[in-house]
This record gives structure tokens, C-alpha cells and sequence, in this order.
């Protein structure tokens, strides 16, 4: 969904994986490996928390270097 960068030359990105009909898992990755995953009944809730964690972490001094999808937003 995201993935960005910091002047030390790591990165952290954030993936959205559908699970079938039992809704989607968000997965956070720190230079190459998972740091994180949390399961989400639905799609929206999912990225809603992907959102809250892209402005959290461009306000802590991360640089965006893919942003969300567009479709993703809407």
C-alpha cells in the first residue's frame, strides 16, 4: 500500500493482503522483515488504520516514497 524511507537508508512499508471472505491483514515491514500484523473483518477498517499510520510516520520524519493507491483512498 506504502512504503517509506529514512535518511539512515531504512524503509518500512505497509502491505494489505485479502484474506478471502474473512477480510484482509495489514502487515508492516522494517528493512525487508515483518515487524507486524494485525487481521481486519473488513477492507475499510483496514485501510484506515494504514491511512493513521502513514500520517503518523511522515509527521515522525519519515519521506514518502510510494504513496496509497488512489482507488485505495476513495
Amino acid at each position: 500500500m506504502w512504503r517509506l524511507k529514512r535518511d539512515d537508508d531504512r524503509t518500512i512499508s505497509c502491505d494489505l493482503q485479502q484474506r478471502g471472505d474473512h477480510g484482509c491483514s495489514l502487515a508492516l515491514t522494517l528493512d525487508g522483515g515483518e515487524i507486524a500484523a494485525q487481521h481486519y473483518r473488513t477492507t475499510t477498517d483496514a485501510v484506515s488504520r494504514a491511512g493513521f499510520l502513514l500520517d503518523r510516520l511522515t509527521a515522525s520524519g519519515w519521506t514518502l516514497v510510494k504513496d496509497m493507491p488512489p482507488i485505495v483512498l476513495h
